[in-house]
């Protein structure tokens, strides 16, 4: 689970008895200052620590689907090195966000992982298109969008001298 130790106190006052909710759950309790028309809260939230990233699975998640294009896969950009000074003639790069799509009990139920995938060649892209299209599809990622910027033909990028097309991707996983 996302958050551990979720708790959220409402009370409500009236007379020398309150009634307090906890996550659908009504107790009476006996207050002996009680002060008419007063109204408690109290809030249990959890801090930084008990939120678990799960950021590197999703990326061996497009990593995964990915594997088999026969082209490099980058998370983020792609950067020369000392061996590579210029990028590969066909390469991907992505990036991934998630977010709490569903919520039950005042708990996560379910999250949308967004991927951002951006195709980079220096030829004709259009079959590249469609084998990761294909390899997305069979890893069990829903498309959002794909444009190339072009009509009928894929973009042609003058300053990289490479055409592009971008993808918007989506994954819904159940906590």
């Amino acid at each position: 689970r996302l958050f551990t130790n979720y708790f959220l106190l409402v009370v409500l006052t009236w007379g020398p008895l309150y009634q307090a909710w906890h996550v659908g759950q009504i107790q009476w309790r006996k207050v002996d200052d009680f002060h008419p028309g007063r109204v408690f809260i109290s809030a249990n939230l959890p801090g930084p620590e008990s939120l678990h990233c799960q950021g590197g699975q999703r990326m061996k998640q497009v990593q995964s689907a990915l594997q088999d294009i026969g082209i490099p896969v980058y998370a983020g950009i792609w950067r020369a090195s000392s061996q590579n000074q210029n990028p590969p003639s066909q390469y991907v790069v992505y990036s991934t966000t998630t977010i709490e799509a569903a919520h039950e009990d005042d708990h996560p139920s379910l999250f949308r992982t967004y991927v951002y995938l951006n195709l980079w060649s220096d030829t004709d892209p259009t079959e590249m298109r469609y084998t990761i299209r294909n390899a997305m599809y069979a890893a069990g990622f829903g498309m959002v969008e794909e444009s190339d910027k072009g009509y009928n033909q894929p973009a042609y990028d003058a300053a990289t001298r490479q055409y592009t097309v971008q993808w918007t991707w989506c994954l819904a996983e159940p906590v």
